[in-house]
């Protein structure tokens, strides 16, 4: 199974259940539209039954934490597994590192 998303819990904050592999492709190009569309709600991605994410999925979180953040909004994971975890840390340090060499702050926690 690629990735399939389900978005519940529409009236408060809405919550993406992603199942499958967030990984490059469409799927995660639909996902990424999906969570940026213009909203003034906080999200939640419920990653309980991912399988898979590869460095384009790990980029698409990071990069939608930090468009939310910018927009005064929040995103929060549920139920990331310690791999996904540490693949996001990787990810926002990367992104620290880019960041820092052009002067931009990118809101991480260091």
């Amino acid at each position: 199974m690629e990735l399939s998303v389900e978005v519940s819990g529409l009236e408060d904050m809405p919550v993406f259940v992603c199942r499958g592999k967030v990984v490059h492709g469409p799927e995660l190009d639909y996902l990424f539209s999906l969570m940026t569309r213009p909203d003034r709600r906080d999200l939640v991605l419920d990653l309980q039954a991912v399988t898979k994410v590869d460095e384009a999925g790990m980029f698409m979180i990071v990069l939608c934490y930090e468009l939310l953040s910018a927009s005064r909004r929040r995103l929060f994971l549920r139920n990331p597994s310690s791999d996904i975890l540490e693949g996001l840390r990787r990810q926002a340090q990367k992104a620290r590192e880019l960041g820092e060499g052009h002067g931009a702050n990118t809101g991480w926690a260091h």
